[in-house]
């Protein structure tokens, strides 16, 4: 489904935004409490490793070796 074409349902609009208020707002303060745990996990698994568009883009391996055991 395209950009264009999903946006002219109501609904997904509805949910985009709520899903940027939640960012903004509860999600930050879930993410600051959580700074210092560490996470179990393979996160080449989570983006699709060098090859996907976030690979691609940023060093995801050095971000999330934060944040991971």
């Amino acid at each position: 489904m395209n950009f264009l074409r999903a946006f002219k349902q109501s609904k997904r609009i509805h949910a985009t935004c709520e899903d940027y208020r939640a960012a903004a707002t509860i999600d930050l303060e879930h993410d600051k409490k959580d700074r210092k745990k560490k996470i179990k996990f393979s996160p080449s698994k989570f983006w699709g490793g060098k090859k996907g568009v976030v690979g691609k883009q940023f060093n995801s391996i050095k971000i999330w070796k934060k944040i991971y055991k």
